[in-house]
């Protein structure tokens, strides 16, 4: 069993949406596209999958998406879809009702679901985590996470234990699986992180 992590590439975001991934970058470039590092062209690309799901959900969105790719979307048609970037990051939220079956509601809440459930198993995830399960969870690699704890954008358990392997509260990683606002800041600290790194001294 496998589940689209809290953020995603221009490779997964082409699957959520349905579309060749060569369109993933114009879409992006347009704004059509939730992404979390915009305006860093010389970095990955990187997205929200909640908003993601949730777009892939918008019918309207999608036939805009549809007519972008063969360059006769309206500009009517793109500032609504623009507009449904914003919505969907904004709404992209687990709901303690998930709605109907096929509603974006239902869509997060099984998402989120499955995410936190283990891989081979199926079994509900414990309440604390290691450090490779929130890095799959989240969508960052296992040496990004020990990196935003010490930058300070991720607490862990037991901070005051130096040697011992670092464990996260379910709850508060719960939480940030759709914080765009925290993807985002992780993200751009990351990108700054390997900047500075590759900057010559």
């Amino acid at each position: 069993m496998y589940a689209y992590r809290a953020r995603c590439d221009s490779q997964t975001a082409a699957q959520i949406i349905g579309c060749p991934p060569g369109h993933i970058r114009r879409l992006e470039k347009d704004g059509l596209l939730p992404r979390l590092n915009p305006g860093r062209r010389n970095v990955v690309a990187y997205f929200s999958t909640a908003a993601l799901l949730a777009l892939a959900n918008n019918p309207k969105w999608l036939i805009t998406a549809t007519a972008h790719s063969r360059q006769q979307a309206t500009q009517n048609q793109l500032v609504a879809a623009r507009s449904a970037v914003t919505e969907a990051i904004q709404s992209a939220r687990p709901r303690m009702e998930p709605g109907p079956a096929g509603s974006t509601n239902w869509i997060i809440n099984e998402w989120i679901a499955t995410l936190f459930r283990d891989a081979r198993t199926g079994a509900p995830l414990p309440g604390s985590l290691g450090t490779d399960q929130v890095a799959r969870i989240l969508g960052f690699h296992p040496d990004d996470i020990v990196r935003l704890r010490r930058l300070g954008h991720l607490k862990c358990l037991n901070a005051e234990e130096w040697n011992a392997p670092k464990r996260h509260a379910r709850q508060l990683v719960f939480e940030l699986v759709t914080d765009f606002e925290w993807l985002s800041r992780a993200t751009a600290a990351l990108n700054k992180y390997w900047q500075r790194r590759q900057s010559p001294a």
